[in-house]
């Protein structure tokens, strides 16, 4: 998996900034900037960790499943650590993080996924 290029991270910025100010769920006391430096912090985060992640993972799954199930995977126990409970998403159709635009033309690249409850 590459990382992302600075258009992709923009456009996930963006779609943060409208998602946040549309809960009305601000970051108080954070800068666009700051956000900006967050989203290319771990994306290289991830860049710089994919293959620890890869390795850390139990066979069968390892080596069955796909780049885009091991990151379902990723997402959604983050989401459950941080309280999140169910993924909010769908790649098409219905409301959530990707179909708001947060990840823009990005989203083209993955599979149907409706909401998945975590509880």
């Amino acid at each position: 998996m590459a990382a992302l290029s600075t258009e992709d991270r923009q456009r996930i910025w963006r779609g943060l900034m409208r998602h946040w100010s549309r809960l009305r769920d601000p970051l108080g006391g954070v800068a666009k900037a700051d956000l900006q430096a967050a989203i290319n912090a771990t994306d290289a985060w991830i860049e710089a960790n994919q293959t620890s992640f890869n390795n850390a993972l139990p066979n069968p799954f390892k080596t069955q499943a796909t780049l885009v199930q091991k990151t379902l995977v990723f997402c959604g126990v983050a989401l459950a650590r941080a309280g999140e409970h169910r993924i909010p998403a769908t790649a098409r159709g219905g409301g959530g993080l990707i179909s708001a635009g947060i990840l823009g033309r990005t989203r083209r690249n993955l599979p149907q996924v409706h909401r998945i409850d975590l509880v």
